[in-house]
């Protein structure tokens, strides 16, 4: 654990509420809002070190800060965890709640990071979710996806406690 307060919860409020939403123009007519990291924040160079970790070697992007936010809102208000052992439990969930159903969205999410294509033989998820082959391609990339989620969610919990 790198945030220095004295309860698992703390820390993850301290990490939820180090993120902001902005807005960023697409054009003249519309926008759109994104998480990021706020400017003034106490152990902001430890808590950027640790979102990079949780960017799995992509460069970041909206869509690792939102499921990021998305993870930290669901185990703080939807759950209210206070411990370890608690968010473990309610981590599948999380991350199959998460996933994209749309297969417009699991091809617009492979399509922004070639990578993320390929399962990581040693996570547990890989194991798990053996790759039917007359699964559709939509199927998979939900995998994969959530594949990415629970990873992310689980350093969380780690970095917290």
């Amino acid at each position: 654990m790198i945030i220095a307060t004295t309860t698992f919860k703390e820390n993850l409020e301290t990490l939820y509420n180090s993120l902001e939403r902005k807005e960023r123009e697409l054009n003249k007519v519309s926008s759109i809002s994104f998480y990021c990291l706020k400017e003034n924040l106490e152990n902001k160079e430890e808590i950027q070190r640790f979102i990079e970790l949780l960017h799995n070697e992509e460069s970041p992007n909206d869509w690792r800060y939102d499921i990021i936010h998305s993870i930290l809102e669901s185990l703080i208000n939807n759950y209210d965890v206070n411990n370890e052992e608690e968010a473990q439990e309610h981590i599948d969930c999380i991350s199959d709640s998460l996933v994209n159903v749309y297969n417009y969205g699991l091809a617009k999410w492979l399509c922004e990071d070639v990578s993320r294509g390929y399962f990581d033989s040693s996570s547990e998820i890989s194991s798990i979710y053996d790759v039917n082959h007359s699964e559709s391609i939509y199927g998979v990339i939900m995998k994969r996806q959530y594949e990415e989620i629970y990873t992310m969610a689980s350093k969380i919990v780690d970095y917290c406690s």
